[in-house]
Parts: C-alpha cells; sequence; structure tokens
C-alpha cells in the first residue's frame, strides 16, 4: 500500500492518500454515497484513479483482519469461523451475561 501513509501529524493519524490530506474514510463515503470515481476525481484532482482504488483496497485488507474475541463458548466461536471470520476463546474476561445476541441457539 505504497500510496496510502498514517502520519500522527496528519488527520490525528488517520490514513490518507500519501502527499495529500484526503482521508481514506473520505473517499470511502463519497464512493459509498453514489459518487462515481470520476466526479470525485474532478473535486479532488490531486487524486488519481489509482489512489482510489488502493483506498478501497486498504480498506478491504483492514477489514480482512477483523477478529472477534469471545468468551468460553464454542457454538458461538464455531458460529463466526462458519462465516468466514477469525475467532479467539478466550475463557474468564466476564462477557457471560452480555445482552448482545450476535447468532440464535
Amino acid at each position: 500500500m505504497n500510496r496510502i501513509e498514517i502520519n500522527p501529524k496528519k488527520l490525528g493519524g488517520k490514513p490518507v492518500i500519501k502527499g495529500t490530506r484526503i482521508s481514506i474514510h473520505l473517499i470511502l463515503k463519497m464512493l459509498a454515497n453514489g459518487m462515481d470515481i470520476k466526479k470525485i476525481l474532478k473535486e479532488y484532482p490531486e487524486l488519481t484513479e489509482e489512489d482510489i482504488r488502493e483506498a478501497i483496497r486498504y480498506a478491504s485488507q483492514i477489514l480482512s483482519r477483523e477478529k472477534f474475541l469471545l468468551d468460553d463458548d464454542d457454538y458461538i466461536k464455531k458460529w463466526f469461523e462458519s462465516k468466514g471470520n477469525e475467532a479467539i476463546k478466550l475463557i474468564g474476561i466476564g462477557l457471560k451475561g452480555s445482552t448482545t445476541q450476535i447468532c440464535p441457539k
């Protein structure tokens, strides 16, 4: 990801396109709101089409590394793994009794 930089002195350390203050988040938000690449490039001429594609790749890579920390429940761990997620079972950290139900038993 050579087009992306993270610098604590730029936007509080948020990932940006190198040499700009244009955050990956802003690019993704514009795409999610229906802006096409040509319109983004017109609004931000310092960007290239490859910068926008790199922002998408970066977000995909970050999301692919999501991990779920689970209390001592093999059923839920197996359910998360069956959905293609990495689940780490932790014992005794006090998650039991949570009111959030993620998957039905």
